[in-house]
């Protein structure tokens, strides 16, 4: 019966006819103060959701589910028994070679440093590099020949034109030369160039994919890789699948799943969003402070009243209560409005792509986005909690002052 009293008392108050238009105009103020920062924070916060959505796609077309590495080392033996030890693991379902290596390539007046990635003949079973395809078509065996497809990044730098007879030389260092002549440090090999994949510039303009055969040739690493990329089975367990490979394999190899491969760009994001929300709470915050201005207005608005209520036996708790309560009602108020404008801006951001992204963006137009439910409630819980800690201080002074 006390919190219902104070809570009745509180909303009369609040929503019956003010004897000054200011007080209206100040509670009014600080609703809108409480609800633009909370849907700025409910937008940021989808957006930041929707771009690592997006890494994490743009990274899963290139990316294997798991890679397997040395821990120590670069390169490590792909033994038949290791490989087919990897093909018997439940949930594997491909297996495929890799080799990295940075190598100087020319192509005509034109030259750059490039990633040679060489792949075995299960590469496009691992990522979907057919559906990269811009231009020419993904065949880098064919026979005894050895043929390329750059990334659009190295094409457009190299000026490749995969319908010209125009071969890619390949350089890399000779370590095992004992000669003093400047170009014997290297080796080369060449290669035709076939097809341009797109993805995204940081991986088409840096991987070169090559057959496996010319890469361990050229590096004089038979048999070696310096990675194992492996695709699960669908509705295999991914977590389950490395745990047991990480069980099976030992300290000698790193097993990682896509996130581990790109954690850093992962965590910065994570960190980036940590940081803008706690940057939203602050303006928050200071914008939160029009409560102080509203709650002391109500206070000497209702001066009257509260004598009142004195008289009639109220006491100082009561009173604070009352103009407690009318902070919170319309801190809520700016609350679940800002809430509401937040999400419908999402949502249609969303579905209509009001907000292009400037620059040409090859992945996306516009900026992504995607609401999640822990996001809502956290800026709820935070913003709510926030307000009511300073409609609670505030209430508590004035009546100390006016009582």
């Amino acid at each position: 019966m006390f919190a219902r009293g104070v809570a009745y008392i509180a909303a009369r108050y609040l929503f019956s006819r003010k004897s000054h238009s200011i007080v209206n105009i100040i509670s009014i103020l600080s609703a809108l103060a409480v609800a633009i920062p909370t849907a700025a924070m409910i937008v940021l916060l989808s957006v930041y959701n929707g771009m690592d959505d997006v890494l994490r796609s743009m990274y899963g077309h290139f990316d294997p589910q798991i890679k397997i590495s040395a821990a120590q080392g670069r390169y490590f033996d792909a033994s038949e028994r290791l490989l087919d030890s990897l093909r018997s693991a439940d949930g594997v379902e491909v297996v495929s070679q890799i080799v990295d290596e940075n190598v100087f390539v020319t192509y005509g007046d034109r030259s750059a440093i490039v990633t040679m990635r060489g792949v075995d003949t299960l590469y496009d079973r691992l990522v979907p590099i057919v559906s990269m395809m811009a231009a020419g078509e993904y065949s880098p065996f064919l026979g005894d020949l050895d043929r390329a497809v750059v990334g659009a990044g190295i094409s457009y730098n190299l000026g490749v034109n995969i319908a010209v007879r125009r071969k890619i030389e390949v350089f890399t260092y000779d370590g095992s030369t004992a000669s003093l002549l400047p170009m014997s440090f290297y080796r080369s090999e060449e290669l035709q160039p076939v097809g341009v994949y797109q993805l995204d510039a940081e991986t088409d303009g840096r991987y070169m994919l090559v057959p496996l055969r010319f890469a361990r040739g050229l590096l004089s690493r038979e048999g070696k890789v310096t990675s194992l990329g492996l695709k699960l089975s669908d509705g295999a367990d991914e977590q389950a699948v490395q745990k047991s490979l990480k069980a099976m394999l030992g300290d000698r190899f790193e097993v990682r799943n896509r996130f581990e491969q790109k954690e850093t760009i992962f965590r910065i994001m994570a960190y980036e969003k940590i940081g803008i929300f706690f940057i939203i709470l602050m303006v928050v915050a200071v914008s939160s402070l029009t409560l102080v201005a509203s709650v002391v207005m109500l206070v000497a608005d209702k001066e009257p009243q509260l004598f009142t209520l004195g008289s009639m036996g109220a006491t100082g708790s009561y009173m604070r209560n009352i103009f407690f309560v009318q902070g919170v009602f319309i801190s809520s108020a700016g609350a679940v409005a800002g809430l509401v404008l937040g999400l419908a801006l999402a949502f249609a951001q969303q579905r209509f792509g009001l907000i292009a992204i400037g620059g040409g963006s090859l992945i996306i137009d516009t900026y992504p986005v995607r609401v999640a439910a822990g996001d809502v409630v956290l800026t709820l819980l935070s913003v709510s909690g926030l307000d009511i800690a300073i409609s609670y201080f505030t209430s508590r002074s004035v009546i100390r002052v006016k009582r």
